[in-house]
This record gives C-alpha cells, structure tokens and sequence, in this order.
C-alpha cells in the first residue's frame, strides 16, 4: 500500500493477506489524497503476472 498527500508518494507497509483471514483495518494519515494498493510477488516461484491486480483509491 502507498500513499500520496497531494506532493509524494510513501510506501506504508506489506501486508500479506490470506483470504480467509480477519479484515484488516489501518487509519490514514492526515493529508491523504490516494492511495494504490497492488499485489506484488512473495517469491521467485509466484506467478503473478497470471493475476495483476490494483486499485487507486482518490479522494475528491
């Protein structure tokens, strides 16, 4: 997950989310515009490029 205030971006953290898992919930810094959440590769082996996916959140 990364987050842009207008100016930067900033990486805030991985998370690796298991589907059968808890919801999980993380308060925004003031300021936040956007935030892009994508998955990206947890090994050599991941095949990813079978399953791109992200989102770009924005507030208006």
């Amino acid at each position: 997950m990364a987050l842009h205030n207008g100016t930067t971006w900033t990486v805030v953290k991985n998370w690796d989310i298991i589907a059968g898992n808890a919801r999980l919930a993380e308060k925004l810094p003031a300021g936040t515009q956007k935030v892009s959440i994508g998955r990206v590769k947890k090994s050599a082996g991941d095949m990813v490029d079978n399953a791109p996916v992200g989102w770009l959140l924005e507030y208006v």
